[in-house]
Formats: structure tokens, sequence, C-alpha cells
């Protein structure tokens, strides 16, 4: 019994893992776009200014 609680409890944990890591991957992606359109409109900026 004990056993069993002890995996339950590791699949529990790297579920959490899991979701933390990917809620993690999504701000990156998050991040970079946000990023790369900063990027974009500064050259657009200086493309216009030009």
């Amino acid at each position: 019994m004990q056993v069993f609680q002890d995996t339950t409890k590791l699949i529990e944990e790297s579920y959490e893992i899991k979701k933390q890591a990917m809620n993690q991957i999504k701000d990156a992606k998050a991040y970079s776009l946000i990023v790369n359109h900063s990027i974009a409109q500064k050259l657009a900026d200086i493309i216009t200014l030009a």
C-alpha cells in the first residue's frame, strides 16, 4: 500500500513539474513575441524616419 501511495505522489509531483514547465514555455514564447514585436516596431520607425 505504501509503495502505491509513494508512486501516486511521484506521479502527481512529476505532473506538477510538467505543468510548471509548460507555463514557463508559454511565458517565454509570449515574451519573445513581445520582444520581436518591439524590435520590428523600432525597425519600422527607423525605416520611416530615413
